[in-house]
């Protein structure tokens, strides 16, 4: 949870399985955006994933998101694409 003067801006999780550690929701309240709120959450978890026993970190980026992680060192590996079914 990111906090700014005890009002929470932003948030996220993760799960480390074995080795890896997927990096999963990171969110930050629209009027907190550009802020380094983001950066901020993404590298605390992977900081508290490696040391718990991760070597690997992964996450599925938006465009919105993708200049956090790689500010916060991820590269691009493959892009997925995304079926919907209508409603």
């Amino acid at each position: 949870l990111a906090e700014l003067d005890g009002v929470p801006v932003g948030t996220g999780m993760a799960a480390v399985t074995g080795d890896l550690l997927g990096v999963f929701n990171i969110a930050v309240l629209p009027e907190y955006r550009r802020r380094g709120h983001g950066l901020a959450v993404t590298t605390e978890i992977v900081r508290a994933g490696y040391a718990a026993g991760a070597t690997t970190a992964y996450l599925y980026a938006s465009p919105l998101g993708e200049p956090v992680y790689t500010t916060a060192g991820f590269r691009t590996e493959e892009l997925l694409t995304t079926f919907t079914a209508p409603a």
